[in-house]
């Protein structure tokens, strides 16, 4: 196995154990208030102490007025063809290391996948792979003041903000929350960041000028150079062979160089960060060679369109190549570095097939291919057996004596259709149902059927019907009063949110439905076209306690499933500040609150301000585990474990209090 591979496994089963320990139990919803507090304020110097009781209330965050540039496009949640338009505002500064305002660096705010971005390490999940790359929510400069502003933001805790400006290092700012009806004021230091410079030179020590190249976060290696999800810096060489990246962020990188007549090289194992400000690497190119065949199917007819990649590795140092075949379905990727390949040939609608021990040079490779087994139906309408016009369908694996279905194994978009009729291709041999969609009505599934290799499974029906659908009416325990803007989602009955399983996806989707919809201005809520079944309602409010309600039964005869009026609570407190082992207040540290074996099972996180401090606000009461790690230090991947170790302490959450706990990191 490539040492890249191993190393990123490495760092996802670091991720895991993290969680693991982290994690007793179902998250609560993302967009659960935990806030960083005390961002302008001196950090004292304590020690951290026993929990302090103190009244409910919040911990002010000092008001900050700022220029008002151009106003952005307001940000709006589509709810059932729905628009819900928010109050809350996110503004801000971007400061240079020496904490002189920065113009023109470009902010971007994006979704925060949490747990030290555990979202990464879907791309090691082979049916993740072909996801796209998350786009930003919003993206906008700072002025000439070096502010931002960034109006009309859903309320939430799970937002990362990205800065990024030619003369620094990118710099990500994670946890970012957003109160409601409240303008969130966050500031984001930029650095220098490190250079990572050196020579490439031939076989005779001469300079090899015009050499490209190309610089990734090492958990993106393994993806073809065109993915959009990779974000690479590009150089080339000059007269003298040398390069030079300035500005980068810490982290571990993957560094290829590729020139033609050469054959290519990648430094896998490139550790960017530590004492030291530059990280040299050299390179030696040998002559290059080339890696040329056909690719066929069982009945030896040439495949056309089939995407062949080739592997090696040597020492840390490894070469590679892409390639596609033509309509005879013969390839050729040249500059291949001497040594022995495993090629990977992928294509829509055949099974994967790999040859391993191909030394470079080898230009009469043949790769046969199985076809995969494809399925055909039709959606009907089940009143009256008419084809549906619009839907989408899913192909999904059926799991042996379970209501679970697995991933989407196969998908079609229908538009337009006189008769409904679909076909789904690239399934391989097993037992499947179709899931189809359709906008106003139920999701609905098909009979399970079998699928063999290189076979059309045929005549499978789908139903849809418009379904059951779901209300109730949200209140504030404390008040009364309606709660606008309260996020409700529907699950299985026996739904357990995990961040893991949520990221993989296989194995966890039943047949209810799963919706979301936003309270109204009077705290009602309807979540229409549901699946008849028994479900699970999870409620999430940034000012209030989430609320899960279970043994829900839907009908799709009748009125809709009323559950009433439900009131939310605002939940207990915790805040306190981070110190370092010599008493000084630790800057975005990462603060879990997570429940014990006798506590409600749930997970809270936090960063700390630039002076320590933190909040979680708006948790379960009940008995936790409160922890802090200092941020992430790519040198020491076992730093975090030693840090939750250290400060581990045990705190109480009472509904409607706050406790005071500080934190102690060591040295």
């Amino acid at each position: 196995m490539r040492p890249s591979v191993v190393l990123a496994l490495v760092l996802a089963a670091v991720g895991a154990l993290l969680i693991s320990l982290l994690s007793t139990g179902p998250n609560p919803d993302a967009d659960r208030q935990a806030d960083a507090v005390g961002p302008n304020s001196v950090a004292p110097r304590a020690p951290a102490g026993p929990a302090t009781i103190l009244p409910s209330e919040p911990i002010q965050v000092p008001e900050r007025t700022i220029s008002q540039g151009p106003r952005q496009d307001a940000q709006r949640a589509v709810v059932d063809s729905g628009e819900q338009t928010f109050g809350s505002s996110l503004v801000g500064t971007v400061l240079d290391p020496d904490g002189i305002p920065l113009p023109d660096a470009t902010v971007i705010l994006e979704r925060d996948g949490g747990l030290a971005g555990i979202g990464n390490l879907g791309l090691l999940v082979p049916n993740l792979s072909a996801q796209p790359k998350p786009q930003g929510l919003r993206s906008v400069t700072t002025d000439t003041n070096g502010e931002f502003q960034i109006l009309e933001v859903e309320p939430g805790s799970r937002y990362q903000l990205t800065a990024k400006h030619e003369d620094f290092a990118t710099t990500k700012l994670s946890m970012v929350a957003v109160r409601a009806n409240e303008q969130t004021v966050e500031e984001i230091t930029m650095t220098g960041g490190f250079t990572v410079l050196g020579y490439v030179h031939d076989n005779a020590g001469g300079a090899v000028q015009g050499a490209e190249l190309r610089l990734v976060d090492l958990i993106h290696a393994q993806l073809p150079p065109n993915d959009p999800r990779v974000d690479a810096i590009m150089t080339e060489t000059n007269s003298e062979g040398f390069y030079q990246f300035e500005h980068v962020a810490p982290g571990l990188r993957s560094l290829a160089v590729r020139k033609t007549g050469f054959g290519s090289q990648t430094a896998s194992n490139l550790n960017v960060g530590g004492q030291s400000p530059t990280i040299p690497r050299d390179f030696i190119l040998k002559p290059g060679l080339s890696i040329a065949g056909v690719v066929l199917s069982q009945d030896q007819q040439p495949i056309p369109g089939v995407r062949v990649r080739a592997i090696s590795s040597d020492a840390g140092m490894t070469s590679s190549g892409f390639a596609e075949t033509d309509q005879s379905g013969r390839f050729s990727m040249g500059d291949i570095t001497a040594g022995t390949y495993s090629l990977i040939a992928e294509a829509e609608g055949w099974g994967n097939a790999r040859q391993n021990r191909i030394e470079g040079g080898d230009t009469g490779v043949v790769i046969e291919m199985i076809e995969q087994g494809r399925v055909t139906g039709r959606v009907l309408f089940e009143a009256d057996n008419k084809g549906v016009p619009d839907f989408d369908v899913f192909v999904r694996a059926v799991i042996p004596n379970s209501t679970v279905f697995g991933r989407r194994a196969g998908t079609a978009k229908v538009r337009g259709s006189r008769n409904g009729a679909f076909e789904v291709a690239g399934l391989s041999q097993g037992e499947y149902v179709v899931e189809a969609t359709a906008p106003g009505l139920a999701p609905s599934y098909s009979e399970s059927f079998e699928v063999a290799q290189s076979l059309t499974t045929t005549d499978v029906i789908v139903r849809l019907s418009s379904g059951g659908s779901l209300t109730g009416r949200l209140v504030s325990g404390s008040t009364g009063e309606p709660v606008v803007g309260a996020r409700v989602t529907s699950h299985d009955n026996v739904y357990v949110k995990n961040p893991i399983a949520d990221m993989l996806g296989a194995g966890m989707h039943r047949t209810t439905t799963a919706r979301q919809v936003m309270t109204d201005k009077d705290g009602v809520f309807t979540l229409p076209n549901l699946w008849p079944d028994v479900y699970q309602i999870n409620v999430s409010h940034p000012d209030h306690m989430q609320l899960i309600r279970t043994n829900i039964r839907v009908s799709d005869i009748g009125e809709p499933t009323d559950i009433g009026t439900i009131s939310l609570d605002v939940g207990g407190t915790v805040t306190g500040t981070v110190y370092d082992s010599t008493g000084v207040g630790v800057a975005s540290a990462t603060v879990n609150l997570s429940g014990n074996s006798e506590a409600p099972t749930a997970f809270y996180e936090a960063r700390t301000g630039s002076d320590g401090r933190y909040q979680i606000r708006n948790v379960v009461p009940g008995q936790y585990n409160l922890h802090a790690t200092r941020p992430f230090d790519n040198t020491n991947p076992f730093l975090p474990i030693i840090d939750m170790n250290h400060s581990k302490v045990s705190v109480n959450i009472s509904n409607r209090l706050t406790i005071s706990q500080d934190l102690r990191l060591g040295e």
